[in-house]
Formats: C-alpha cells, sequence, structure tokens
C-alpha cells in the first residue's frame, strides 16, 4: 500500500507548464482497488493512471490482474517513476 505520487488527490505537475488548448497539467495515480469485470470471473485487483489538461481530466491507462501482488508491483513501480518526475508526474 502508500499513498504514492498524487495519493493527494492532486495531479503532479505545474500549471505554468501548460500550453494553450489542452496543455498537460500532470498525471495522478488511483489506488489499486478490487473489481469484478464479469459474473462468472473471479474479482481483479486494478487501478488507473489519469493524465489532467486544460481540457479536463481522461483515463490514461488502466491496468489489472487476478493476481494482487503483481499489480501493487506494477503502482509501485509507477509511482516510484512518477516521484523521480520534475513535479511529480508531468
Amino acid at each position: 500500500g502508500g499513498a504514492g505520487a498524487g495519493g493527494d488527490g492532486q495531479p503532479g505537475g505545474d500549471s505554468n507548464n501548460a500550453k494553450e488548448g489542452g496543455g498537460i497539467l500532470g498525471h495522478r495515480i488511483l489506488p489499486v482497488k478490487k473489481k469484478s469485470y464479469n459474473k462468472n470471473e473471479p474479482e481483479m485487483y486494478q487501478f488507473k493512471l489519469e493524465r489532467w489538461t486544460n481540457m479536463g481530466v481522461s483515463v490514461l491507462a488502466a491496468f489489472a490482474s487476478e493476481e494482487e501482488a503483481d499489480v501493487q508491483l506494477l503502482y509501485d513501480t509507477i509511482t516510484e517513476i512518477m516521484l523521480t518526475c520534475p513535479f511529480g508526474g508531468l
């Protein structure tokens, strides 16, 4: 577990870097959750990576696996990468 980049609910990034008409303001990684995608399938652990722009928020990528440890490892890795980026994820 752990908060990770953007765990405070705020996007990483600097609005001064945003370009006119849809520039990227930052990214946010959402917490790992269990989700059922199909009644006949086991629940999966999933998380999403959001991109924040002048035009709004969109899901950049979603990751899921039946194996919680696999999802947590990927989550932690992406979080560490975001922390090394300027402004924690831009």
